[in-house]
């Protein structure tokens, strides 16, 4: 999955505990556990949420339960104008 736009990362655990979004190459996974049914992506480093996977992306739910995981990195993020996290992630 590439240059997926995370959800509500203004509201995440890491930016609430930083007061910023993880830099570039920053290593990420998504979470075996969901929120609410929200799948969330983590930081691979200290395991804070970051933000949530767009809700079509729903289908990994599936795909997890069959042994899957996702992990990858911050492609591109800013505070400006609003904190945003883009990030790629491969199937492992």
């Amino acid at each position: 999955m590439k240059e997926v736009l995370l959800e509500e990362v203004s509201l995440s655990q890491y930016f609430g505990n930083h007061t910023d979004v993880p830099p570039k190459n920053h290593p990420v996974e998504v979470s075996s556990s969901t929120i609410n049914g929200r799948i969330v992506v983590i930081s691979s480093n200290n395991l804070e949420i970051i933000g949530y996977m767009p809700s079509r992306f729903s289908y990994l739910l599936g795909c997890m339960k069959k042994g899957h995981n996702y992990v990858g990195n911050v492609i591109f993020s800013t505070n400006v104008p609003i904190p945003k996290v883009m990030v790629n992630l491969d199937a492992n």
